[in-house]
């Protein structure tokens, strides 16, 4: 089963949250928390989420206190 996956960088350590919608209408506060990327290497991050077979197209947002 395949999913979908993104990496990026940041700060080693920083707590990454990761966000998502299907509706780009919406404010950010409205978004539903996905949960954390991990660190994968210090700095590098990685979030991958499971197949969502008949579902909207998805937008995510990163967000790091």
């Amino acid at each position: 089963e395949q999913g979908f996956q993104f990496s990026f960088t940041n700060t080693p350590g920083a707590l990454c949250n990761v966000y998502g919608t299907t509706n780009l209408s919406i404010p950010l506060t409205n978004w539903d928390w996905l949960g954390e990327a991990t660190e994968i290497s210090p700095g590098q991050f990685q979030f991958s989420e499971a197949l969502r077979t008949g579902k909207a197209a998805r937008y995510f947002h990163v967000m790091s206190p």
